[in-house]
């Protein structure tokens, strides 16, 4: 997962993941047929590592 935040995102990447994640939407690993937005592994990533409300 270290892979996937390097660069180490900034607040605003992390704000847009943390809010696509709280949303109705498919994973990354869904083909997107619907009108939902789709996730990216790397907002999976962000979404792990700081979605329990820590910054870093």
């Amino acid at each position: 997962m270290k892979d996937l935040l390097d660069p180490q995102p900034d607040l605003v990447e992390i704000a847009e993941a943390l809010d696509i994640m709280s949303k109705p939407h498919r994973g990354s690993a869904w083909k997107n047929i619907t009108d939902e937005p789709c996730t990216t592994i790397r907002q999976e990533a962000i979404w792990k590592t700081y979605g329990d409300g820590r910054l870093g």
